[in-house]
């Protein structure tokens, strides 16, 4: 076994396979590359146009802040004095 693993090193370390792993690590940096570039510019663009595509897709409402307060009946939970607790 530690005979199979002294010829597997020793391989990994041949010009062939030194290619591979060349192009490998390339490739793997170029993917990451692009997946970041793309990913800057989708947070870009939400960032930049987010608020009329939610305006568009959800209705006005949902660029108002909401306008519950904590003693309105929608937003009530328990009791008035469970309330007070978080004020």
């Amino acid at each position: 076994m530690l005979d199979a693993a002294v010829k597997a090193i020793s391989q990994i370390l041949s010009p062939p396979m030194r290619t591979i792993l060349w192009r490998s690590i390339g490739l793997a940096l170029v993917v990451i590359t692009v997946l970041a570039i793309g990913l800057q510019r989708a947070l870009s663009w939400f960032a930049e146009y987010g608020e009329v595509w939610a305006e568009a897709m959800l209705g006005p409402a949902s660029t108002r802040p909401s306008t519950c307060s904590p003693g309105s009946s929608r937003s009530r939970r328990g009791s008035a004095s469970s309330w007070a607790a978080f004020s």
